[in-house]
């Protein structure tokens, strides 16, 4: 028996210690996304499933060793392709040759990130910008260097939709960015844009007036020409669904329109044509911490295409965790293991999933593999928690938590 036990904690041993040399890596480039988009018509269970994974990033709350272990736990359910929200966070930049102004207070080696990812994990990096920009890209970032991206300097975002430069730089970012990424997909950002600052600024409330279009036409203006920039560089774009919703008609038909909003979107998208990706906020925002595993685990992508041609569309899905609510000493917790649950689902093909009593016939598997996550040093938190990321209740072994 002490033979046996000791043979055990030497295996374990082992893993711990391959698992720490892969965290090692410097990871100087710090996303604010981690995705894997994923095909759903694989066959698996959690060892080889796959995923899409987002992290919000502020003010360095999330260290570049816990983004390393967050690409180990990943990696570890089979995951694919890996998505950095390039510059989505504050306080941190991304060095771009054609506007060094922009990022000149701190750079990354964001290729660093790229070859590590691919050559020791066996991931694809595709990055993430949104073009609007978001306050604390516009405010923090971009104007910082560039100001006339700014419609005004008391009204910051989103970027001046009248001046050529904001179209300039947009151009010279993903240039940049187009030597360091070689997927297909670059994902385009859309979402939650506030238009105000394009109706309180007097000279581009005068353009607008001009060309007899509203703040609703310009954020389709401004979508439209951002996707032509990115499609011209060879990459697909990715908006999110308010572009959909806002002028489905006018969108490029290359379009991936990604849902977050709610279910039905991705039976509308399909429908038209459009490939899409599930990231059903009811059910896969992990920063929702009264969402239980087992409402993780039934989220299906295609759920409403009955229709094999239009299921074929539907990429896969995202689990996203945003960064409000967050930091290194938590973020782990949050991710692990439900995130694993939805890894099933993508993974495996629609009529392998478990149906039915789901805590009784895939509750044991997902213990296994948050203990086997625990064993590999990603801090995974009981699978039973009514709220995430708690702590254990009570004693026990891993199994029993």
């Amino acid at each position: 028996m002490v033979e046996e036990s000791t043979k055990l904690l030497m295996e374990s041993n082992k893993e711990l210690t391959e698992s720490n040399k892969m965290m090692s890596k410097q990871l100087e480039a710090m996303f604010a996304k981690l995705c894997a988009l994923a095909s759903s018509d694989g066959d698996g269970r959690f060892a080889n499933a796959i995923e899409d994974e987002e992290v919000e990033v502020r003010e360095k709350k999330i260290y570049d060793r816990v983004y390393a272990r967050a690409i180990d736990g990943i990696a570890d359910i089979g995951a694919g392709v890996v998505t950095g929200d390039s510059m989505r966070f504050d306080g941190v930049g991304l060095k771009m040759n054609h506007y060094k102004e922009m990022t000149e207070r701190e750079g990354h080696r964001v290729i660093d990130v790229v070859g590590c990812n691919r050559e020791n994990r066996g991931r694809d990096e595709v990055s993430s910008l949104d073009l609007h920009g978001l306050w604390h890209i516009t405010r923090r970032l971009w104007g910082t260097g560039y100001p006339d991206l700014w419609p005004s300097l008391t009204c910051r975002e989103p970027l001046d939709i009248t001046k050529e430069f904001s179209f300039d730089v947009i151009s010279g970012i993903l240039s940049d960015m187009r030597k360091i990424f070689p997927f297909e997909l670059f994902h385009l950002g859309g979402d939650e844009v506030n238009t105000d600052c394009w109706n309180s600024t007097l000279h581009v409330k005068q353009w607008l007036q001009e060309r007899n279009m509203t703040t609703k036409d310009a954020y389709q203006y401004f979508v439209l020409r951002g996707q032509e920039i990115a499609i011209s560089k060879s990459w697909t774009p990715v908006n999110w669904e308010e572009t959909f919703n806002a002028f489905k008609s006018n969108l490029n038909p290359r379009t991936v329109v990604h849902n977050w909003l709610g279910g039905g979107v991705c039976p509308q998208a399909v429908a038209k044509g459009f490939r899409c990706i599930f990231s059903n906020q009811g059910v896969w925002y992990l920063d929702h911490l009264d969402v239980p595993w087992e409402d993780v685990y039934k989220g299906d992508p295609i759920e409403g295409i009955s229709d094999i041609s239009e299921q074929e569309l539907v990429l896969g899905g995202e689990v996203c965790m945003w960064g409000e609510t967050a930091d290194t000493s938590d973020v782990q917790q949050t991710i692990w293991p439900r995130a694993a649950a939805a890894a099933e689902r993508l993974w495996s093909q629609r009529d392998a999933t478990s149906t039915g009593n789901v805590s009784h016939n895939v509750l044991h598997r997902l213990e296994y593999f948050r203990c086997l996550l625990n064993r590999r040093g990603v801090p995974a938190a009981p699978v039973s928690n009514f709220y995430a990321r708690r702590p254990p209740i009570g004693p026990g072994s891993c199994y029993e938590q």
